[in-house]
């Protein structure tokens, strides 16, 4: 399962907020570990570099909970994220 989304740079403020990255196998979500979000990204990146994907959600978010349709209606951005641009 491939995102088309793509992960911009936390604001500093946002760095530090805890989330929960899963990986997506056999047609269900693995829970791997909580992370800060800055981590999870950097996890995020060195796991592409080597072709494997992960997914990260907010800590109170659990994808089992929902359905292949509502999966890939999360896929769509909903939200705007703020993006601290001098980091980009």
């Amino acid at each position: 399962m491939t995102s088309p989304l793509i992960n911009p740079l936390p604001l500093e403020e946002y760095a530090s907020h805890e989330v929960v990255t899963y990986s997506y196998s056999g047609g269900r979500w693995v829970l791997i570990k909580s992370y800060a979000l800055v981590d999870a990204l950097t996890l995020y990146s060195a796991v592409k570099e080597i072709g494997t994907e992960i997914y990260i959600f907010p800590p109170d978010l659990d994808p089992n909970h929902f359905s292949n349709l509502d999966i890939l209606l999360l896929q769509e951005p909903s939200i705007s994220v703020p993006v601290d641009e001098s980091l980009v």
